[in-house]
């Protein structure tokens, strides 16, 4: 959907199963909104995206373009999570999963419906 050309400029892609639709977002520039804007985004049931600090919040246009039903976050150690974003995600009624409280998520789907189930990181097998 997007590759950025700026240093620590991520990739967005799309994975599409029919009916699902998953969106994985690393990037975040006005660029790759304006991108992301003028893709037919409304069947995108599932969006994977960072936990960006104040400077670099999703917008509320974009989020509203793309609706999805469930949000994954996933933030690097040395980050914190960003309150408005969090809040911004609740008021649109989007379910909110986060990788490390949630520890490894996996999304199990048929051609009707898809379900999201955790694993909590005291379960996980270390190797």
């Amino acid at each position: 959907m997007y590759e950025g050309s700026l240093e620590d400029e991520g990739l967005d892609f799309t994975i599409t199963s029919p009916p699902h639709r998953f969106l994985w977002l690393s990037s975040n520039s006005a660029d790759s909104e304006a991108g992301l804007i003028n893709e037919q985004l409304s069947d995108v049931n599932i969006l994977k995206v960072p936990l960006y600090n104040k400077a670099e919040l999703l917008s509320e246009r974009l989020l509203n373009h793309i609706d999805p039903q469930t949000a994954i976050f996933y933030r690097e150690k040395k980050k914190y999570m960003n309150t408005d974003q969090l809040e911004l995600f609740h008021e649109s009624w989007i379910d909110v999963y986060f990788t490390g409280q949630h520890g490894l998520i996996t999304i199990k789907f048929n051609k009707n419906n898809y379900e999201v189930i955790t694993f909590p990181e005291e379960n996980q097998v270390l190797g």
